[in-house]
């Protein structure tokens, strides 16, 4: 089932070593998947990917923590990405805990962003 949403099924037959580096990539969080524990991490799943493939992990992490009721917790450095997929967040410093919150008004509170990323008045904001 998860083949199929990732659209994988074409790579079944495959050893991992035959995979370009978005392929394993999507081969992994569907790994994670199958293994049907309550939380997923993940450290930047949608590096490597092309944007469908991107927007289509995406969609899935969301589906998941809707109708499995499971956790995920991902590394992400597009705001955007962050704001439209995930409920909450945290912002981390230099290992350092910033800012936590529900993303809309932890993405929206312009301090925060300036201080967490070093882009004072850049206004690169989500």
């Amino acid at each position: 089932n998860i083949l199929g949403k990732l659209n994988l099924d074409l790579f079944k037959e495959r050893t991992v070593f035959s995979l370009s580096g978005g392929e394993r990539q999507r081969v992994l969080i569907a790994r994670a998947f199958v293994q049907e524990s309550p939380m997923i991490f993940l450290d930047e799943p949608v590096n490597h990917l092309d944007i469908k493939n991107k927007y289509e992990i995406l969609e899935l992490l969301k589906e998941e923590t809707v109708t499995k009721r499971k956790t995920v917790l991902a590394v992400m450095h597009d705001l955007r990405d962050v704001r439209k997929y995930f409920t909450h967040g945290i912002l981390l410093k230099n290992g350092k805990l910033i800012s936590f919150g529900e993303t809309d008004s932890l993405l929206s509170d312009k301090n925060v962003i300036e201080h967490a990323f070093e882009i004072e008045g850049m206004g690169v904001f989500p």
